[in-house]
């Protein structure tokens, strides 16, 4: 979809198209189209307010510095008193 400035080739400098893109899918930095004249051309991608996203669980919001699948957690074991110490099996 295309807004109407570009559809009409009235101001073609700075054209503006909207793109639909599946959430588990990565935006990408540039796209190719085909001219009227068959020609492919690459171009490189700008968003406006595009998000952050964490590439370990591909949720918006947050990087993967902060991600929760990231974080550790402890785990208490019961054991018995005369077990001085056990290894985490996680």
């Amino acid at each position: 979809m295309t807004d109407q400035k570009t559809a009409s080739r009235d101001r073609v400098e700075y054209a503006q198209v909207l793109v639909d893109v599946a959430l588990n899918n990565c935006l990408l930095d540039e796209v190719t189209f085909e001219d009227q004249h068959g020609c492919d051309f690459i171009l490189p991608t700008e968003y406006g307010g595009k998000p952050i996203r964490s590439s370990i669980c591909n949720m918006f919001g947050h990087e993967d510095s902060s991600c929760w699948k990231m974080k550790t957690t402890a785990v208490w074991i019961r054991t018995d008193p005369q077990i001085k110490m056990m290894q985490n099996p996680y």
